[in-house]
């Protein structure tokens, strides 16, 4: 079995970044775990 990692970058400008960051990071921890700073997301 192989296992792959994804990873993909965008650069979107906003009025609210780290609200959508957070409602991003809330919807992949369901099946990824993720981490969360106002300023990062991963």
């Amino acid at each position: 079995m192989t296992i792959t990692t994804s990873s993909a970058t965008a650069l979107v400008p906003t009025e609210s970044p780290s609200k959508y960051l957070q409602q991003l990071c809330k919807h992949w921890a369901h099946n990824l775990q993720v981490e969360f700073t106002p300023r990062t997301g991963r």
